[in-house]
């Protein structure tokens, strides 16, 4: 499987400071302005973000969102080839997956928290 470089924009690097901004407080706070200007980004963005395991021993590849989404698209790879995709609700963190059922935490738009389970279907 191949995935296309993607290059890190500026609207990227402004998310991220949006994002650390968010949640940084004290100290933290202090010392990440002061080394913003010296901080060097990379060039490409990453290609994953998280990575699970599921109870068939495949591996769950959530692929890296350069951008606010709708939604996140995982990779499922079974013994080192690509077996298929998954795309799921933005928000949504899968932390469990076992035969045809997906676990996860889903945040809303106010940062509430929900467990959720779907039901895989293998069409």
């Amino acid at each position: 499987m191949t995935d296309e470089p993607r290059v890190v924009s500026p609207g990227d690097i402004d998310r991220y400071w949006d994002e650390l901004w968010a949640d940084a407080e004290g100290y933290y706070r202090e010392v990440m302005l002061r080394v913003r200007d010296d901080l060097t980004f990379p060039q490409y963005l990453p290609a994953i973000s998280s990575l699970v395991v599921d109870d068939e021993g495949r591996i769950w590849a959530r692929r890296y969102q350069a951008s606010e989404a709708d939604a996140d698209e995982w990779w499922v790879f079974d013994e080192g080839e690509l077996a298929g995709s998954l795309t799921a609700p933005a928000g949504f963190e899968v932390f469990d997956v076992e035969r045809e059922l997906v676990a996860g935490v889903w945040k809303d738009d106010l940062d509430v928290e929900y467990v959720v389970v779907f039901r895989l279907d293998y069409r």
